[in-house]
C-alpha cells in the first residue's frame, strides 16, 4: 500500500505474540480466534507516516511510545495516539457515539490504566493528519507526525513502541 516498512509480527489483541506463526499453521487469518495487527510506515523527513491496521471490528485503537519504566511493560505514563469511535467520555456513560468518531493524543495515567483515569486528550496538540478508517472487517489508523505529545520519533534508529486494540 505505499509503505516502505512494515511489522507484521505485532501478535493479536489478546496478547498472543505468536499468533503469526499460529495462522500460518491452521492455514491463514481466517482461522485464527484472535485479531491479528500490522504497523506499516514510512519516513518523510523527519516525520513518521504510519498506519497501524487491526484485523477487527473498531472499539480503539492506539500507538504509543512505551513510557521507561512505567509498569504493564511500560503502559503507564506511555504517550499515545488513540482512535475511539466516540467522544464526550463520562464515566458514569462511556462514549457518546452520536459525537462519531475521533482520533486524539493522550498519556496513560501512570498509576491507572483504566481509561476513565485519563479520558482528556492532551491540549493544542495538531492532530490534523490522524484519521481512522473502519469497515465490518478492519480498523485503519493514519497518522503523519515526528512527535507524539512532545516525544519524538527516531527516525534513523529504533523506538519502543506499544499498541492496543478492543473490539466493538
Amino acid at each position: 500500500e505505499g509503505y516502505t516498512h512494515s511489522f507484521d509480527r505485532l501478535g493479536d489483541n489478546r496478547g498472543e505474540r505468536g499468533a503469526w506463526e499460529g495462522m500460518e499453521l491452521k492455514g491463514g487469518i481466517g482461522s485464527h480466534s484472535g485479531n491479528v495487527t500490522r504497523f506499516m510506515w514510512n519516513i518523510v523527513d523527519d516525520e513518521v507516516e504510519g498506519k497501524l491496521v487491526f484485523h477487527g471490528l473498531f472499539g480503539y485503537l492506539a500507538l504509543g511510545f512505551a513510557y521507561e519504566g512505567g509498569k504493564k511493560n511500560g503502559m503507564h505514563g506511555a504517550p499515545i495516539i488513540m482512535a475511539l469511535p466516540g467522544g464526550g467520555y463520562t464515566a458514569k456513560f462511556g462514549l457518546d457515539m452520536d459525537l462519531g468518531p475521533s482520533v486524539s493524543e493522550y498519556v496513560i495515567d501512570e498509576l491507572g490504566s483504566s481509561f476513565r483515569h485519563w479520558p482528556i486528550p492532551i491540549p493544542n496538540r495538531d492532530t490534523s493528519t490522524y484519521e481512522v478508517e473502519s469497515t465490518e472487517c478492519f480498523t485503519a489508523l493514519t497518522f503523519k507526525t515526528n512527535n507524539i505529545n512532545g516525544t519524538k520519533f527516531n527516525v534513523t534508529g529504533m523506538d519502543t513502541l506499544l499498541w492496543g486494540a478492543n473490539n466493538q
